[in-house]
């Protein structure tokens, strides 16, 4: 578990990323809520930048260490659903991005947090997520995944979003943004267009993030970033040779990250058409009743 952690404090950019956001945007006698607290570090930053109080939320017990850093920082046992604060709080810090930015349910904890536990105009850290895709050529991430499974289970695999370190050469086409949330809906839809830029095989699409932590910082994890996040594999169900030039229409939409699904056509003349969702990832669990 500390190794976990670990990774997560020794990612420089992260962490001075989260600690100069939150240097510029808590104020002297803030009230202060830090969700997926984990170690507590993000809440001792709070500390440092003058917040009068700060409530860490953590569910697993990674949190019982908290005290040992700071017994300032009121530690609360609990997802954060399930939570009500003493007083509203004027300030929310959370660091619960996945590697495709939505997989570890920041939607939902900011969505419900904006309506129970922080005042009205509460300032948020990330202030906006957004999300990228890209055209990938990568076949040994296709064989781990895909291709060394025959059906049925090829179509729960190729249904699953999977998470790996994707390297810039990879690309067939540059990223593009297929969607922005600014944390007042946990539905999130979003299409964009990608044009190939060599010819190759396409096995998939990239996925990452970027984040807007406070003005002008912002935290990203494209492929080639250098932070402890890998990258989304988007998985087609069989690869499709391109040429430079060919147009990509790409679809995403998501409930909070536990739902994903990308559909979209490749090619205009003869298009090929894709449509993978996680929901179909596994069987369905049908019990008989008598």
């Amino acid at each position: 578990m500390l190794d976990y952690y670990r990774d997560l404090l020794s990612d420089s950019i992260r962490t001075n990323a989260y600690r100069e956001a939150i240097r510029r945007v808590v104020r002297p006698g803030s009230v202060v809520v830090d969700i997926g607290s984990g170690t507590g570090a993000l809440a001792a930053f709070a500390l440092e930048a003058g917040a009068r109080r700060v409530y860490a939320i953590e569910r697993l017990h990674v949190a019982d260490f908290i005290p040992l850093l700071s017994k300032d920082i009121h530690v609360i046992h609990d997802d954060s659903k399930y939570v009500t604060l003493p007083e509203p709080a004027d300030v929310l810090i959370t660091e619960t991005i996945g590697g495709f930015g939505l997989d570890e349910g920041i939607a939902g904890s900011i969505v419900d947090a904006r309506t129970r536990l922080l005042t009205p105009d509460a300032q948020l850290i990330p202030q906006r997520l957004r999300l990228f895709v890209a055209a990938v050529e990568h076949p040994r991430i296709y064989e781990r995944y895909i291709a060394s499974w025959d059906e049925p289970f090829r179509t729960f695999a190729t249904n699953s979003l999977r998470f790996d370190t994707i390297s810039p050469e990879a690309l067939l086409s540059a990223g593009a943004n297929v969607a922005t949330l600014t944390f007042d809906d946990m539905y999130i839809t979003g299409q964009t267009q990608l044009t190939i830029q060599r010819r190759g095989t396409l096995h998939g699409f990239a996925g990452w993030f970027s984040a807007t932590l406070a003005p002008d910082i912002e935290l990203a994890n494209e492929c080639g970033s250098g932070t402890h996040w890998s990258q989304a594999f988007l998985a087609l169900p069989r690869p499709v040779e391109v040429d430079a030039g060919t147009v990509i229409d790409f679809e995403y939409q998501s409930h909070d990250g536990a739902i994903n699904r990308w559909k979209g056509t490749i090619g205009t003349t003869t298009p090929v058409a894709f449509d993978q969702a996680t929901r179909l990832s596994r069987p369905a669990c049908l019990i008989a009743r008598r």
